[in-house]
Formats: structure tokens, C-alpha cells, sequence
């Protein structure tokens, strides 16, 4: 799904999951990424510089989400 929210573009995905996958479509070399848990889910999170992406994975055990942006946009 692509969206504009207060004037910010976003691309949203998510399917059924039980396990971590990264169904975000994205294939960059990413120059920094950190793991967390929000709300007791595993979460991921990925810039890329050079290509102006950020993207957040995460999975709550029943659905994986994948929510990018350009990261000047966030």
C-alpha cells in the first residue's frame, strides 16, 4: 500500500507470518540498522544514506509489517 501522510510518502506491506522475514522488497546495502522490541514485538530498523530509504520491519507473531520512507521523512 502507498499512502501520503502529512505530506510524507510511505509504502506499507504485510502478510500472515509466525517468523522474522523481511518482506519489505528493498535490496540495499544499509549503512546503519538496530533491532528493538516495540510493544513486545521484534522490530527492525534500516537505513540506507545513499539512497534516501528507512525502512522498520517488525512481527508480532501473527503478521509481518514492512513500512519504508525516505528517511528525511521521518
Amino acid at each position: 500500500m502507498d499512502f501520503v501522510l502529512n505530506g510524507k510518502h510511505y509504502t506499507a506491506r504485510m502478510e500472515p507470518s509466525q517468523e522474522f522475514k523481511d518482506i519489505s522488497g528493498l535490496y540495499y546495502e544499509w549503512d546503519a540498522e538496530g533491532v528493538d522490541k516495540i510493544n513486545g514485538a521484534d522490530a527492525q530498523t534500516r537505513i540506507a544514506f545513499a539512497d534516501n530509504i528507512s525502512n522498520v520491519l517488525w512481527n508480532d507473531a501473527e503478521m509481518m509489517y514492512s513500512v519504508y520512507t525516505p528517511y528525511g521523512a521521518l
